[in-house]
Order: structure tokens, then C-alpha cells, then sequence
């Protein structure tokens, strides 16, 4: 098991306000590299019914930082765009 000493805050935006993000984030969840998982995660309402997934993983310290990460969110079916909202080494 790799050492997950990165906490990194992802906001991941959906295509629309029909994605369903329980099913979102269990995808996410699945698809994430071996070397990442996640911590907790919440809804925040944005305008107009769409709403984005805060994402807190926890991840290896490595080159490449978080792309690996935010390359296994856009993968998936349903999302937009993801930011990264803030990263610290634990």
C-alpha cells in the first residue's frame, strides 16, 4: 500500500443537473489510481439546481502530483471539469 501523505480538494463539476452523483461518485471512487482514495466528499449547490461534488482525497506524494487524479474524475461519464480547490502534504 502506497504511503498517502497528499490531502487534495477536487471540485468536480457535471454536465447538467440530471447526473446523478451518488452514482457519480461511486464511479469516481472505483476509477481512482491505486496510489489515491477518498476521504470524504460533499455536495455544494452552485445556480439553478446543479450542484458539484467537494472531493477530499488522500494520495501519494509523487511526481505528476494530482493529474493522475483529476485524468480517472474527467474519464468518467457525466463530468464537466474538475479543480483542484487546494493540496498540503499531511
Amino acid at each position: 500500500m502506497a504511503k498517502l501523505n497528499v490531502f487534495a480538494q477536487l471540485k468536480v463539476l457535471p454536465k447538467d443537473i440530471d447526473v446523478d452523483l451518488n452514482d457519480l461518485m461511486k464511479r469516481i471512487t472505483e476509477a481512482l489510481p491505486d496510489d489515491a482514495q477518498v476521504e470524504s466528499y460533499r455536495e455544494e449547490d452552485i445556480a439553478y439546481g446543479l450542484k458539484a461534488l467537494i472531493i477530499n482525497v488522500l494520495l501519494e506524494d509523487k511526481a505528476g502530483g494530482t493529474t493522475g487524479v483529476e485524468e480517472s474524475i474527467l474519464a468518467q461519464d457525466g463530468v464537466e471539469t474538475v479543480e483542484v480547490v487546494g493540496v498540503t502534504r499531511l
